[in-house]
């Protein structure tokens, strides 16, 4: 099962691995409206923030392929069902510019 995906590879079925704010950003991207270059991480319930080497692995190749440094990239964090008819988390995570 992959951990990582770039806005090329989701679909609307990846929302509950992946969140809905990268998925929509996947698709806004994939119908040719301007979005940057950009990749998703899935998280496993209640271990968000751990990643195994493979895992690890993943990331930095998904970096390296949006120009590793070339150009700014936003970090961003969220939960999976952070906004939805039933939910909503503002400010709950920040963004942040590298």
């Amino acid at each position: 099962m992959r951990c990582v995906a770039s806005f090329s590879e989701l679909r609307a079925p990846d929302v509950s691995r992946f969140g809905g704010k990268a998925v929509q950003l996947a698709i806004l991207s994939q119908q040719g409206l301007p979005v940057p270059a950009g990749f998703a991480l899935a998280f496993a319930a209640g271990h968000p923030c751990e990643l195994a080497p493979e895992e690890a692995s993943a990331v930095r190749d998904a970096y390296a392929a949006l120009g590793a440094g070339d150009e700014a990239v936003a970090v961003r964090s969220s939960a999976a069902e952070e906004d939805s008819q039933t939910a909503s988390a503002p400010r709950a995570s920040s963004t942040v510019a590298c």
